[in-house]
């Protein structure tokens, strides 16, 4: 790309980008954006937190952020590339590092630990992000993605919320056998789901405004014969005090929290620490969008943080 074309291309992005069409680009699972990065705390964590990416970020720094990762990576990102002793190369971004050992964050969000003795050899690297990703996309696409990023945070839709909505979900995926939903009471949530393996789970994430989309929901789910779906999101009590949750979107929705039903109009009262929200959807396939949001009654001292979300 000359100067020329790439300058022609940022106004193509600041005057016919349309960021609608952009959110649902940055979603696709074949780009892994959202597996990498999030928004409002709905998506990975292996790059930057995208918020407010577009309030301080020129169109042109966000159009080379996607044609050459490597060369506008921030100097917290960047990567090391070890070799271990037994000719193990691992590659991430730098947690932490002491005499003892390193720790690194790989490209799948999982942090390795590697002593320092075991290291034969270390390299600065390359961004995690991979090289040629606007190569899955039409020229359209890209004026409409990065047109989404230069959204993010700015007044208006795009703008991150200030309402305290649960914006990643896990859905169980792998149901286990013998489990009779409508039988289930609400204490036996914990015993039957937390000791599951991360595997029987499924990453859903928001949009922007806080709402999960049909789509995002597993496509298992949206068959009618398959019966209830669950997702579990996660809250921290940090001050304690009654709580409620408002669903928008499923009005059969059971929400269950420290193995008490939360009802629509109501609140439990929650002690300091972190507890799972499970949400049981009995007829998924009826849902066009869903909301969740915390709520507080009038005078409730609680104060609550939603893990993975804003």
């Amino acid at each position: 790309m000359t100067a020329q074309q790439r300058q022609e291309l940022v106004r193509r992005i600041d005057s016919q980008g349309d960021p609608h069409r952009g959110q649902l680009i940055y979603r696709r699972q074949e780009l892994n954006c959202i597996q990498c990065h999030a928004v409002s705390g709905a998506g990975g964590n292996v790059g930057p937190d995208l918020s407010g990416i577009g309030v301080n970020s020129p169109t042109e720094y966000l159009l080379d952020s996607i044609l050459l990762p490597s060369a506008t990576i921030k100097e917290a990102y960047l990567t090391r590339q070890v070799l271990t002793g037994d000719g193990v190369v691992v590659r991430g971004v730098q947690i932490d590092r002491d005499d003892q050992r390193l720790i690194l964050r790989d490209e799948n969000g999982r942090e390795v630990v590697i002593p320092i003795d075991d290291i034969e050899q270390e390299s600065e690297g390359k961004s995690l992000m991979p090289e040629g990703l606007h190569q899955l996309l039409t020229q359209a696409e890209l004026v409409d993605l990065v047109a989404f990023l230069g959204a993010l945070g700015k007044p208006g839709e795009f703008a991150v919320h200030s309402r305290p909505t649960i914006n990643r979900w896990d859905a169980l995926v792998e149901i286990p056998s013998g489990i009779r939903w409508g039988e289930l009471t609400d204490p036996q949530f914990a015993g039957q789901f937390e000791s599951l393996p991360d595997a029987a789970w499924q990453g859903v994430y928001s949009l922007v405004d806080g709402s999960i989309p049909a789509d995002a929901i597993p496509a298992q789910f949206r068959e009618r014969s398959v019966g209830p779906a669950l997702l579990r999101g996660q809250i921290e009590v940090v001050v304690a005090g009654p709580i409620g949750v408002r669903v928008d979107g499923a009005s059969d929705a059971r929400v269950v929290i420290d193995g008490r039903r939360v009802e629509p109009d109501g609140a439990i009262e929650l002690k300091p620490g972190r507890y799972p929200v499970y949400l049981l959807i009995s007829d998924p396939a009826d849902v066009q969008s869903l909301t969740t949001e915390v709520t507080k009654p009038s005078g409730s001292p609680a104060q609550v943080t939603v893990l993975g979300g804003k």
